[in-house]
């Protein structure tokens, strides 16, 4: 980000292309007219209180601002958190490795970043689980932050978020209250980050890892709420995800509905290839080899 005196350059520029002079900001917003003098001229930081009337008297946000004053781009650490929110499923590897060396030179630079060391701790996570082919981990660090979270009565977004990727890491005797704080807090933000798919694949994949250790009853649950969800969204991967595991589970616990369950796998498999998702349709059809063993 760069130096906040900056911003008041950035203030001054869109007031000047508004058409509203000093006068005018000052006597609307209840300023004082070397207040706004010296903010414009970068000479001083305005305080949140000043800074938040001159917003409301050019009518725009702060967020935009900061995108501004950027060059019209997000900052480099906003640019990483994009990217990697991007990402839909984990196996998308290439993408996730390219993230995990940006944000490895970001924290060179920046090695006081918590955030950003969090997302770079995920990542290792996803790797291990892409490596050993399951959800059943040791993470030391992971634990740690788990403990941490779960100690606040209030979560950030970006608490909520760091939660819901470590679910696998969540206290069994805490882990029903954790699942349902993740669903209330995604709630709570929604109109704020649009957390629709945030849930969706949340919900999914705690029902994945449910099914992996053979608690069909809480994973039944939680299939039934994503499946809902992400047809409610129109969210066709995560929907077609939650049939898979549906139908591996049925596959798994009824044998006389092997065959069926057999056939919905494979139409999904199939769909998949369709839509040009090969990664986790490789990633689906490997998965149900190791459930017919």
């Amino acid at each position: 980000m760069k130096n906040l005196s900056s911003i008041g350059k950035t203030l001054k520029k869109i007031r000047v292309n508004k058409g509203i002079s000093p006068s005018e900001l000052v006597r609307t917003q209840g300023l004082s007219p070397s207040t706004l003098s010296h903010v414009e001229t970068g000479n001083r930081i305005p305080t949140l209180e000043n800074l938040l009337k001159i917003l409301d008297g050019i009518d725009i946000s702060f967020r935009e601002i900061l995108y501004i004053t950027e060059g019209y781009q997000l900052t480099k650490k906003e640019k990483i958190i994009k990217n990697f929110r991007s990402i839909n499923q984990s196996t998308e590897y290439e993408k996730m490795m390219h993230i995990k060396h940006e944000i490895k030179q970001y924290l060179h630079e920046h090695p006081a970043e918590n955030f950003l060391q969090h997302l770079f701790t995920l990542i290792s996570i996803y790797e291990q689980i892409q490596r050993e082919q399951t959800f059943n981990l040791v993470n030391e660090e992971a634990e740690l932050l788990v403990k941490k979270l779960m100690d606040r009565k209030e979560w950030t977004y970006f608490d909520m978020y760091l939660v819901s990727k470590l679910f696998m890491f969540f206290p069994k005797k805490h882990e029903n209250a954790l699942i349902q704080k993740v669903i209330d807090t995604c709630y709570k933000y929604n109109d704020l980050d649009n957390t629709e798919r945030l849930l969706s694949s949340f919900l999914l994949n705690c029902a994945h890892y449910f099914f992996e250790n053979k608690a069909y009853d809480k994973a039944d649950k939680l299939l039934t709420e994503a499946e809902f969800y992400s047809l409610t969204h129109t969210q066709y991967d995560i929907y077609y995800s939650v049939r898979f595991i549906t139908a591996a589970s049925n596959y798994i616990r009824f044998p006389k509905r092997k065959k069926e369950s057999e056939e919905e796998i494979n139409y999904i498999i199939q769909h998949m290839r369709y839509i040009q998702n090969t990664a986790l349709a490789n990633a689906m059809e490997n998965d149900f080899l190791k459930y017919k063993d």
